[in-house]
């Protein structure tokens, strides 16, 4: 049986598309999810989360982290089990200070993950001056970004005790891999109840 040469033309045509469909999925679906949440934080927090308390609105009753540079608001993970929190977003290294306690608050989170919440996707957008908030124990603490810089990924002394009351963030860099750290130094500014 001969097919018409018009068949195998459409076939050829179909087969095409769905190799490109599944190409450009291949090469986006890294990036999607991080994107989305990205665009999602940024249309949920549409107005800047570090002014709340001057707004008189209520603290919220959660520890959470707010960037608003980069349109972040997270709750803070707390627990010993650093794989399992960093899945949920967010986490204070457990053997780093609490804002409370004035030393140096260590917080970690992915920049990228393919099965978790990407939270630090946009952390080397944040600049020096930028203002960054963190609600803990029903109290807005309120920092500025001090330093950014790219450490290796042993050198621990990010997380070592300050005199002053220090907020240190970090996450991988570049993106998709764990090459380097990503360390965001800010100082405390202020304190609100």
């Amino acid at each position: 049986m001969k097919w018409p040469a018009f068949s195998l033309r459409f076939v050829n045509n179909v087969l095409s598309g769905v190799v490109v469909v599944l190409a450009l999925y291949i090469i986006v679906a890294p990036i999607l999810p991080a994107g989305l949440f990205w665009w999602r934080q940024h249309f949920e927090s549409s107005s800047a989360p570090v002014t709340a308390a001057r707004q008189h609105k209520p603290i919220p009753k959660t520890d959470e982290l707010i960037i608003p540079s980069i349109f972040l608001k997270e709750a803070i993970h707390e627990g010993s089990d650093t794989y399992a929190e960093l899945k949920k977003g967010v986490w204070r290294v457990p053997s780093s200070s609490t804002p409370d306690k004035g030393s140096n608050t260590v917080i970690a989170g992915h920049r990228f993950y393919y099965s978790s919440t990407a939270v630090f996707y946009n952390l080397d957008k944040v600049a020096k001056g930028n203002p960054i908030s963190i609600y803990w124990g029903g109290k807005e603490y309120d920092y500025k970004v001090i330093s950014t810089d790219v450490v290796q990924p042993t050198d621990v002394s990010v997380q070592d005790p300050t005199v002053k009351p220090t907020l240190t963030l970090y996450t991988c860099t570049p993106l998709w891999t764990s090459k380097y750290r990503l360390v965001v130094k800010a100082e405390l500014t202020g304190v609100h109840s």
